[in-house]
């Protein structure tokens, strides 16, 4: 019964870290979203959220819920939160839905209610996915689903992020850690290093069935490359103990040594080891 039952504690494990790292993702977007600077070094949309003179109500009847009595918003993610773009289900001719993405509902959003989101965001993706992380907040997450997957439909890695977080923890949508690893794979493969991290957790544990070390290491490196400490060091691991590639050591140095230099604890011991093993 004992080994039984092992497969299902380490689902369960595997559940947890993917649903850590989908926090750290949302995290990670929202800090993105708000600091990220235009090719002309314009304004942040920080700088340009707080200058708004108006401020936007949620009308949010029309997703099927109702507006929040009050805001609570989670420390894990800081948010100007009485800033929302108002929810209208009749699109407006100026603001067509967009088309460099594959059409792939995965909430039920109507293309013109789509369409209608974004131009209440006033065409600023960076700023709608900010509204989707505020109703997150405000556990408002159908609502939020809706500002995610818009975003994600036009390549916004953080958006895909956000939806994949919605589906690992079933807020809003039916659990399935199957979307969840498809929206973090399309975030990943769209350049979002937090996302490339999640997944890479859950190729390794097999969240969605057996482990890949191979396409855990895959995603590990790519979230490595932008300079996520904690990738480099499961990347090292990875290096050290042969999974899903021939063991190499020096490697696995120079992984420990990368995530040891962004001041990663465990990562700075583990090259010292490595070093000692020589």
């Amino acid at each position: 019964s004992a080994a039984a039952g092992k497969p299902v504690r380490e689902r369960k494990l595997a559940a947890t870290l993917i649903k850590v790292a989908a926090v750290l993702c949302i995290v990670a977007g929202v800090g993105y979203a708000l600091t990220k600077k235009n090719s002309n070094g314009i304004k942040t949309p920080w700088e340009r959220l707080m200058e708004r003179k108006e401020v936007l109500t949620a009308e949010d009847h029309s997703m099927g819920e109702q507006a929040p009595a009050q805001q609570q918003p989670e420390a894990a993610a800081p948010m100007p939160t009485t800033t929302r773009a108002t929810i209208t289900t009749t699109a407006t001719t100026t603001a067509p839905a967009p088309t460099t993405a594959p059409n792939d509902d995965s909430s039920g959003l109507d293309p013109q209610v789509e369409a209608s989101l974004l131009e209440k965001c006033g065409g600023d993706v960076e700023f709608c996915y900010r509204n989707g992380v505020a109703f997150v907040d405000d556990k408002k997450y159908k609502t939020a689903a809706h500002f995610f997957e818009a975003t994600c439909k036009i390549n916004y890695g953080p958006g895909c992020a956000g939806m994949a977080q919605l589906f690992a923890n079933g807020n809003g949508v039916e659990q399935s850690y199957a979307k969840a690893m498809e929206f973090y794979q399309k975030s990943c493969d769209i350049g979002f290093g937090s996302a490339c991290l999640s997944l890479g957790f859950g190729f390794a544990k097999g969240i969605t069935g057996a482990a890949s070390p191979e396409k855990a290491l895959e995603a590990f490196q790519k979230a490595c490359d932008k300079d996520l400490a904690e990738a480099c060091t499961q990347a090292g691991y990875a290096y050290v103990k042969g999974e899903g590639v021939g063991r190499a050591p020096a490697r696995a140095a120079q992984l420990f040594g990368k995530a040891c230099r962004m001041n990663d604890s465990v990562a700075c011991d583990e090259a010292k080891k490595v070093e000692t093993n020589k």
